[in-house]
């Protein structure tokens, strides 16, 4: 796992492990009738995760919008520019 990833991006992977490796476990120990149930689990969290993320998204969103309205988009881009890192046109 990357620390420097976004913390949703970690939690997710993080849960996805999880799963995984405890559905391995179930499979063996826990009756049939009983993995609906532990699916439904897991998709739910995933849900979760999904939900906080683009959550997220629509504050910072919203936020820009305000921002844009306030100070005129054109000025809010400019300074979003100064932001972001150079981009290199070279291949990797």
């Amino acid at each position: 796992m990357n620390l420097t990833e976004p913390a949703d991006i970690r939690a997710a992977s993080l849960i996805s492990e999880i799963v995984s490796r405890f559905g391995l476990v179930v499979s063996d120990k826990v009756p049939a009738g009983a993995l609906p149930i532990l699916g439904a689990v897991g998709g739910a969290t995933v849900n979760i995760v999904f939900m906080d993320h683009f959550q997220q998204v629509a504050h910072a969103h919203f936020t820009l919008r305000r921002l844009e309205r306030i100070y005129r988009s054109s000025r809010i881009r400019e300074r979003y520019a100064e932001l972001l890192p150079a981009r290199s046109n070279a291949v990797s």
